[in-house]
């Protein structure tokens, strides 16, 4: 912008320099840090809910080496130690750092291997032969408990957590599947509940 201006009698041509002034810059910065304000913890929800859903491969594979273990044997296998698993089940679950896996059933003459009964089910509005629940682990601890549900203990030389779950939530496959809804406050999809796990 090219502006006329008289200076000691004499009129000169100046050029006005075009930018941005203090007072702008400053309502752009306080703009910017209200949007990332609003939109980081979605982000951080979105992030952790995506972590959280890596339990669900390993979930389905249990499910069906137990339908395997039933139709060979007659029962259903459950235990709270991942090593006995391995050896009944034939899964390897030494990669899966940030989880521990458990299965239990609820009525304990239908089920070997010592599992959990009882309190450890999650609520489905029918009767699940078994579930299968994977707690979320934040540190090399090799043995978790989780208020009245089962407890834990990991597979020997399994892979330390990467520290982003909160100890003691969980995701639940439930076998047969409950019908997909609210049973009990918790939100039953494709027979999982993350619910537990999404609750931080």
């Amino acid at each position: 912008m090219t502006m006329l201006v008289q200076h000691s009698g004499k009129m000169t041509f100046h050029t006005a320099s075009a930018g941005f002034t203090l007072v702008e810059l400053m309502v752009v910065v306080v703009v910017i840090g209200i949007l990332a304000g609003l939109g980081i913890p979605y982000y951080s929800s979105y992030v952790y809910a995506s972590r959280v859903k890596q339990a669900v491969p390993l979930l389905n594979k249990i499910s069906d080496k137990e339908r395997i273990y039933y139709n060979r044997m007659g029962t259903w296998f459950g235990s709270i130690t991942e090593d006995t698993l391995h050896s009944n089940l034939g899964i390897d679950l030494t990669a899966a750092g940030d989880f521990c896996f458990v299965v239990s059933c609820q009525v304990a003459t239908n089920c070997t291997g010592g599992a959990a009964v009882g309190p450890a089910f999650a609520a489905t509005g029918n009767t699940p032969s078994f579930q299968v629940v994977a707690y979320l682990r934040n540190k090399a601890a090799d043995y978790y408990t989780a208020g009245n549900r089962a407890s834990c203990l990991v597979t020997t030389g399994k892979s330390g957590p990467m520290g982003w779950a909160t100890t003691g939530q969980s995701v639940v496959l439930s076998y047969p599947p409950p019908a997909d809804g609210w049973v009990s406050g918790l939100l039953w999809r494709n027979g999982m509940s993350f619910t537990n796990a999404l609750a931080n």
